[in-house]
Formats: C-alpha cells, structure tokens, sequence
C-alpha cells in the first residue's frame, strides 16, 4: 500500500512532540543533562561497532568527507574519522563537544573540525557522507532540519534513531510507578516517510542497538536506570531488575537490545527512484511513497 501524496510528515512530527508522543528536550535542559551526564555516557555502550556503522562503512570507500550532526562522545566519530580525509562535526553542547575533542586529541586522530551550534541554524557545506544518529529528538522543526542534511549531502545520507521499542527497564519502572506508558514514537518511520513524501528516496532498515550497565549490586544499576526516583522506588526497581542481571567478576551487569531505524539515502542511486532527476529526488505527488 502506497502511503497517501497528501500526508504531511512535519505536522504529524509537530503534533507528536506537542502531545508528548516525541520527548523532546528544551535546549538549555539537553545541555544540563550533557553537562552533568556525559562522563558515564560511554560507559553504557558494548565494545564493538556502534548501531547503523555498517551503513557508514560502506560509504567510506568513496567518502572523502563526513559530516556528524550531534557527535556526543564520538561513538561514531572515532571510528569515522580514520577513513575520510576531513570530518565536521557539528553540536550544541559544549560539554560534549570537549570530551569529543579530548577523545581525539589523546588518540592523535587529526582532521576533524568541531562546531558548536544547533543544527540546522549552524549549517554546513556539502559532505560526501552526513551521519545523525540517535539526534532528532531534539527538533522541533524535522522538516528543516531533514531538508538541510539532504541539502548538505553528497553520497549518503545516514539517520540512526528509535524503532519505537523500549528498553526492558522502562517498563519495569512504569510497572512500579503504577504506568502504563506507550513505547516511544517510531522516529526512524517518520523520518523515511518524510523523506519520501519530499521525494527522497531512502531505504528503512533495522539494526540492533546494544545497551549495558555494570554496578557492585542492582540497586547500583537501579539508581543509574531512574537517577531522579525516590529511594522506595528505586529499591523496588531494583528487586524486578533481578530476572535481567547477570553475574560479573566486580558485580553485576544489565544488558538489553533494542531495534534501531536506519535510515539511508544515496543522491546518486537511481535504482530506489524510477524516473528521478539528478539530484536523487522524484515526484513525491506520482509515486506516492514506498510500498
């Protein structure tokens, strides 16, 4: 079933953040929480490659530039920035953008440049390669900021975000506070069908995402799952984490999966868009969107 041409991807983006469907985070907020979280950030994350990296490896083969819109840490970038010639990372927590730039100055990888700002007001120039992953949930506006990664792209376009599923704990804690609350919004569906109703022609495919927390007990984990709870509920939590533990030499680990959206489009791939134009696009109003 082809999705209707009159669907309108950017007010149903608007009306899921206004209904609290999309939680997203007021900037001065987003960089509190950075500021103050982003030491143990990376801790949470397996060793091996990020989700979606698969889809940015391909492209490097012929990627001579990449551009990374909200870096953190640099899960990606620091496995990125190796195989281009210049890299542009753009994000608008200071605090992040640091950690970035001391990451990569202690492991000597030369060639990226960090800019802080908000995207997509920062901007940039045409990359070969425009990686966003796990970002959106900080736009207001998706549309803007979707069209200007299009904008910038020269090879491929890659967005990594939510599948719609939440993580184990979530519920539990839900359970405990007497919720029921709904899994978060598909932001990977609505970014490929705004993509689509604009007449980019991008694929939609799923990835696993690897979460993990390691502490001396579950109350440890407990307390790093829901930091803002009271002592009552985070002592409960605790006791319904158990069925999900596992044994450690120094304690106990939390480990969970997940599905990811990846998102891909490739400007110079005429096989998703019969009758294309050279940019990529094709008329959204005749095929309607994927099937």
């Amino acid at each position: 079933m082809s999705m209707p041409a009159s669907v309108d991807m950017a007010s149903i983006w608007a009306q899921a953040i206004e209904s609290g469907a999309i939680d997203r985070w007021a900037p001065d907020a987003d960089r509190d929480y950075w500021q103050t979280h982003g030491d143990a950030y990376d801790d949470r994350f397996p060793d091996g490659p990020p989700e979606g990296f698969d889809a940015v490896a391909e492209a490097t083969a012929e990627a001579r530039t990449a551009l990374e819109i909200g870096p953190g840490t640099g899960r990606y970038t620091m496995r990125l920035a190796p195989q281009v010639e210049q890299m542009t990372v753009v994000d608008y927590a200071p605090s992040m953008l640091d950690r970035l730039q001391t990451r990569l100055t202690n492991q000597g990888i030369d060639g990226v440049t960090c800019r802080e700002g908000r995207w997509p007001a920062v901007g940039a120039a045409p990359h070969d390669l425009v990686l966003a992953a796990w970002t959106t949930y900080s736009q207001r506006e998706i549309d803007a900021a979707l069209d200007a990664m299009v904008a910038a792209t020269r090879r491929r376009l890659v967005i990594v975000d939510s599948a719609g599923v939440a993580p184990p704990h979530t519920k539990l804690l839900a359970a405990v506070c007497g919720d029921d609350p709904p899994d978060p919004a598909p932001r990977a569906l609505y970014v490929v069908s705004y993509l689509w109703e604009t007449g980019v022609r991008a694929s939609l495919t799923v990835d696993s995402a690897r979460r993990c927390y390691e502490a001396d007990s579950s109350q440890s984990i407990a307390t790093q799952l829901a930091p803002e709870a009271n002592p009552a509920t985070i002592s409960t939590l605790a006791d319904r984490l158990d069925d999900h533990l596992e044994p450690t030499a120094e304690g106990v680990r939390y480990q969970y999966e997940i599905p990811a959206g990846v998102v891909v489009w490739d400007p110079t791939d005429e096989s998703l868009a019969e009758g294309s134009s050279g940019d990529g696009r094709s008329d959204a109003t005749e095929s309607g969107g994927p099937d």
